[in-house]
């Protein structure tokens, strides 16, 4: 048979770290590929040593089977050529590894190097296998990676790091066949620089920058890599990647540090910002000759609300019917519908008033579509003392007899939808209620 290949492909990768070493059971195999029919031994292994009680599956077991031995081992055969995903699962957590059934065998080693990295960052390395049939396949993960000089460079499921100024020589074995490069740890990081927007509006958010410079003159990116802190966390947050957020006025320093050095920046936190405006009560209902104080209520940036009636300018879309002071006081003057606005900065709000002919005497709750359906909606019909009838269906307080079969909502926008709790048809007493008057009808829904 001939020897298997392994290209090790090493790109510089310093700003982004090495995978965190979870606590998660490693998977290993005792070959790096098996030929149909033949077969492989499996280990998981944690902290303690062996997994016992290893649940093993593979992802396909029209490639591979895989029979757990119950003491972190596991014994698989090859089916059919394909590459499958080998997973274990016990008690201290989980792990997984790629693997392949083939016939194919790697058939030489190929090193491509020329790269560096400063003291105390690191170097993602790939290991690429060529195989007997011209083909490649990525095998960083499966490789055994060495470094031959610990003390300058370490490596770790290809990740390499710097230590000291110095080479080593940096190998990933594969198929029993190993590729190699030399890589230069040239003089650590010399320096850092925070720079971004040195102010941040309260509730929002900007991006700090932290630019590492090194020894030989060269500068990069490290703003993922860094561990960012603020003098005054009580004004702002700061999460990994320099992401400020503003919580109150303020100024601080915002921190970078990495491999020994560290560096800031002067921030401010400006005031929030107005970013809505409402007015509260949206939809009332006073009575013609009555008065009616309406508020508007500003939205803040920092997420809080602030009374700005005072600040607002009201007006009336009618105010032969309702007119409203400087304070937003309304003062109903005869029955009819007038909007209400309040304007503040760049910011409208519309409010919409329903002036009745009295208090109703009856409410007549109407179905809309009779008869059984998934769901039903229902109409609030007031008489008044002058005789006239008015759908106050959006200003009823509904209730149900019966909210374990049937639920009605109070929804501004869907008052009077009624539908059904559960799987079955369900009934129960629908109920409107305005000004002290109720009106009431059954109502049958089917799923």
């Amino acid at each position: 048979m001939r020897l298997l290949a392994i290209v090790v492909i090493l790109t510089t990768a310093c700003g982004t770290p090495p995978p965190p070493d979870t606590g998660q059971l490693t998977v290993a195999a005792s070959a790096p590929s098996v030929a149909p029919g033949r077969q492989v031994f499996f280990t998981a292994t944690g902290s303690a040593g062996y997994a016992t009680g290893t649940t093993w599956t593979s992802s396909d077991p029209s490639v591979l089977t895989i029979v757990g031995r119950g003491d972190g081992t596991a014994t698989a055969t090859g089916v059919a050529p394909g590459e499958v995903t080998i997973a274990a699962t016990a008690a201290g957590g989980s792990g997984a590894v790629a693997f392949e059934v083939a016939d194919r065998r790697v058939v030489g080693v190929a090193v491509t190097a020329g790269a560096s990295v400063p003291a105390g960052l690191d170097l993602a390395a790939t290991a690429v296998a060529m195989f007997d049939d011209g083909t490649t396949r990525d095998v960083t993960g499966q490789a055994a990676w060495t470094s031959s000089a610990d003390g300058v460079a370490t490596v770790r499921a290809g990740w390499v790091t710097g230590a000291v100024p110095g080479s080593a020589r940096i190998s990933a074995s594969f198929g029993g066949q190993s590729g190699a490069a030399t890589i230069a740890v040239i003089p650590g990081l010399q320096s850092i620089a925070v720079s971004g927007s040195a102010s941040v509006i309260a509730g929002r958010a900007i991006y700090l920058t932290a630019m590492a410079a090194f020894a030989d003159g060269s500068s990069r990116d490290v703003s993922m890599r860094a561990a960012w802190t603020l003098d005054d966390p009580g004004h702002a947050t700061i999460r990994p990647g320099g992401l400020v957020t503003g919580l109150a006025p303020a100024s601080f320093h915002a921190s970078a540090a990495i491999g020994g050095s560290t560096g800031a920046l002067s921030v401010t936190v400006a005031p929030a910002v107005m970013t809505g405006l409402r007015i509260d009560p949206f939809a009332p209902l006073p009575v013609a000759g009555s008065t009616l104080q309406m508020t508007a209520v500003a939205t803040l940036s920092d997420g809080t609300e602030r009374d700005v009636s005072a600040q607002a300018t009201w007006s009336s879309s009618d105010p032969t019917t309702a007119t409203v002071s400087p304070a937003g006081l309304v003062t109903t003057l005869a029955k009819g519908f007038v909007d209400i606005h309040a304007d503040l900065g760049a910011y409208t709000s519309q409010g919409y008033v329903l002036i009745p002919p009295g208090h109703p005497t009856a409410l007549e709750v109407r179905l809309l579509f009779p008869g059984q359906h998934p769901r039903q909606e229902l109409q609030a019909l007031a008489t008044f003392p002058d005789g006239s009838t008015w759908d106050l269906t959006h200003y009823a307080v509904w209730a149900t007899s019966d909210p374990t079969v049937l639920e009605v909502s109070n929804v501004y926008e869907l008052r009077g939808l009624v539908m059904s709790i559960g799987t079955t048809a369900a009934s129960a007493t629908i109920s409107a209620t305005l000004d002290g008057v109720t009106g009431q009808t059954q109502v049958q829904v089917r799923p």
